[in-house]
């Protein structure tokens, strides 16, 4: 995504309203995620038991520890078209519609499948913090990417830092993914032994 709000920032004003427009988006694009996730999750709490979805919690957590460390992570094989950069909408209106699509998380491409396991173990075990996860994780997402852009656009070091990315983004994604094996088995592990008393009796 710096990628394309890189460049807006030769347009310094078209940029930050590029941003803020990425902003807005991504929030809308959350909420309906959130919303959707909350309406799923209630419905499946009112046709299963607490036992069930700890369970359910832990086989995914087993499932996408062994994507992660398999290199699978699931991920949509797609991105943000940036044929809309030659679109004509104005850098606002861009924002929006990237930040949208970003904002929906299921639609892009994913490092680490922690924020999978994150989305699904709220949605099971407490669907009313669903709306509340799924913004946090865009608005970190957006100051990321704003954080980022602003850096990479630097002469001296915030080039270097974006560049030394490129040069090693696979070192980098393999630490991630070790990351994330670690954070997802550790909540599995928090769940699986708070599940087991209720299927012993």
């Amino acid at each position: 995504m710096a990628g394309v709000s890189g460049p807006m920032l030769r347009d310094r004003r078209g940029g930050v309203r590029f941003l803020g427009g990425l902003g807005a988006g991504e929030l809308a694009g959350s909420l309906v995620v959130g919303l959707v996730l909350y309406l799923l999750g209630t419905m499946i709490a009112a046709i299963t038991t607490q036992s069930v979805r700890l369970g359910i919690v832990v086989a995914l957590g087993v499932l996408l520890a062994a994507a992660d460390v398999a290199g699978k992570t699931p991920q949509a094989r797609r991105q943000v078209p940036q044929r809309l950069l030659r679109s004509g909408l104005p850098p606002a209106v861009l924002g929006v519609t990237y930040g949208f699509d970003l904002g929906l998380l299921v639609t892009t491409r994913k490092a680490a499948s922690l924020g999978w396991f994150a989305l699904a173990a709220v949605t099971l075990l407490r669907p009313a913090f669903v709306p509340v996860l799924a913004i946090v994780m865009t608005t970190t997402t957006v100051l990321v990417i704003t954080l980022w852009t602003f850096a990479a656009e630097k002469q001296s070091e915030g080039r270097r830092l974006h560049n030394a990315w490129w040069k090693g983004h696979r070192n980098w994604l393999g630490a991630i993914r070790a990351l994330s094996v670690i954070a997802i088995l550790a909540v599995t592990v928090i769940v699986a032994v708070g599940v087991q008393p209720s299927w012993t009796h």
